[in-house]
């Protein structure tokens, strides 16, 4: 879905792009491919037919029934909405047997590619959005400069927006090593996170592509890691890594995030794994052989959380995906309206994906 262009496109002009130099389809195809390709899996339709007439009726059949027969109703009702919390309390439940059994995870033993010669390591794209985040950039370098993976199997596209002229020019004036460069997005709708990633992806040459955000610091052996993971199990579509919080000191809420994330990523995702429910993906730390991003569609441009959306994706087409045991570092919104504002939009694109998964 996503052809594979030449490496040296991506340094040529990055950060004074020129739009008659950049291919069209490939923004036309990040835009629009998953919802040409697979419309009915694709955001980009807000409701369809069927799903607006059961929202008409459904709330007129409940006012009927209430009027009838509303002990009946009620009852009906009441079981209705238990029925789904019951599932949330049954699977927290078997995550608390299982890490307190110590079976959530079997720890990733040093193998054979945990230190495999270059020659032998797949190469590596690490893909990195970035949105009004001037500020972070040298912390982002230094993150990025850290990971232990060969540079000449590795290579790291900053992805910028062309509206965001200060997170330009703060990487304008960053000293990159050869194997970081950044590429810039051109403007259209809907200027989102996946709509940049598709477009980025099309200019990738790795065998394997991981996704970080700006503010990510992930252990600096988990690509090796992941490497390894993806050579020992072939039917392994993508890996998540774990994700915890820097700076659950700083306030109580970054506590609370600091015990949400543990509790997601090191009890409930494995869970789901072991159970062989589809594991929603994290906005960060997905590690995917390229092979199956591309056969999945890449990432919805319309879905608001394009990382659990292309987790259930994956699940759709019987694609495995593990939890990888290795930590990604970052830092958790410290006041009520950064949290409103992230909750808002989760909770916007969990029902867009639950609407393309019926």
């Amino acid at each position: 879905m996503f052809p594979r262009l030449a490496s040296a496109r991506m340094a040529d002009g990055a950060f004074t792009p020129d739009i008659d130099n950049l291919d069209a389809r490939d923004i036309d195809v990040a835009t629009n491919g998953l919802r040409r390709l697979r419309p009915e899996l694709s955001a980009g339709t807000p409701v369809w037919g069927w799903q607006k007439a059961a929202l008409l009726i459904l709330p007129l059949a409940a006012i009927v029934a209430l009027a009838l027969a509303p002990e009946q109703a009620i009852f009906a009702l009441t079981a209705v909405l238990v029925l789904p919390f019951f599932c949330v309390v049954a699977l927290r439940t078997a995550a608390l047997w299982y890490a307190a059994t110590n079976a959530l995870y079997s720890e990733i033993p040093s193998g054979p590619r945990d230190n495999a010669p270059t020659r032998d390591l797949p190469r590596y794209s690490v893909l990195v959005p970035v949105f009004d985040e001037a500020d972070v950039v040298p912390d982002l370098i230094e993150a990025l400069t850290a990971i232990d993976y060969p540079s000449e199997k590795l290579e790291i596209l900053i992805i910028l927006e062309s509206v965001d002229r200060k997170t330009r020019a703060a990487m304008a004036k960053a000293v990159l090593p050869d194997h970081i460069k950044a590429i810039v997005v051109p403007d259209g709708q809907p200027r989102t996170k996946p709509r940049a990633l598709n477009f980025a992806l099309s200019r990738t040459t790795g065998e394997l592509v991981v996704v970080y955000d700006a503010e990510d610091v992930p252990e600096p052996d988990q690509l090796r890691k992941a490497a390894s993971e993806l050579a020992s199990h072939p039917d392994v579509a993508c890996l998540q890594a774990r994700l915890n919080v820097l700076n659950d000191r700083e306030t109580w809420l970054t506590r609370q995030f600091a015990i949400e994330y543990t509790a997601l990523f090191d009890c409930l995702l494995p869970t789901f794994e072991r159970l062989g429910l589809p594991v929603p993906l994290g906005g960060t730390s997905n590690h995917f052989r390229r092979a199956a991003l591309d056969g999945a569609g890449g990432w919805d441009p319309f879905n608001v959380t394009e990382d659990a959306d292309l987790g259930i994706r994956l699940a759709r087409q019987s694609q495995a995906v593990r939890v990888l045991a290795s930590t990604t570092w970052e830092e958790a919104p410290g006041t009520f309206n950064s949290w409103l504002k992230q909750r808002t939009r989760w909770l916007k694109g969990w029902m867009q994906t639950n609407r393309a998964s019926n």
